[in-house]
């Protein structure tokens, strides 16, 4: 539900963008981090609805680099990442994804119709409802951006050694 929220309130603040970060999202260098969001917001066309900015899993270990392809559009940080589109929908895990407003609207609807049981983690209710969104042709190819290597880690995926 603090998905939910954060969500509800982006919206609320008339913001054309809404970064959603879990709280165990980290990054080494958040002027980098910062420079390259604002280039995703400012070059990201409409078809654009979300950008996956947080890496909990390699992408290969993911399965989906197949799905990918690098777009034209730069980091606009300083910092050598790539800006990836992808031919469906996908997400790493939800640490940190970078959603356009109206994206936003569309998803919250969606999750309403949503049973509240079984209580699931927000990453399988998000992927559920992408792939519905798919399905019914709401989501196509390129609405989906990742970066990788994503400027924001998830620290409770992390090994230690």
């Amino acid at each position: 539900l603090s998905h939910v929220d954060l969500l509800n309130a982006g919206l609320a603040s008339g913001a054309p963008w809404i970064l959603v970060v879990e709280d165990d999202a980290s990054t080494l260098d958040p002027a980098d981090c910062a420079r390259g969001l604002r280039g995703l917001m400012d070059a990201a066309p409409e078809s654009v609805a979300y950008v996956n900015v947080s890496e909990s899993f390699p992408l290969d270990a993911l399965g989906i680099e197949h799905l990918l392809t690098p777009t034209d559009v730069p980091w606009a940080g300083t910092a050598n990442r790539g800006v990836l589109s992808a031919s469906r929908p996908v997400t790493n895990t939800v640490c940190a994804i970078l959603y356009r407003a109206q994206f936003a609207r569309d998803l919250l609807a969606e999750f309403a119709q949503m049973p509240m049981t079984p209580v699931l983690p927000i990453d399988w209710k998000l992927n559920d409802a992408l792939m519905r969104m798919h399905a019914d042709g709401r989501l196509g190819p390129g609405s989906c951006w990742m970066v990788s290597p994503a400027p924001i880690d998830q620290l409770s995926m992390r090994t230690t050694t």
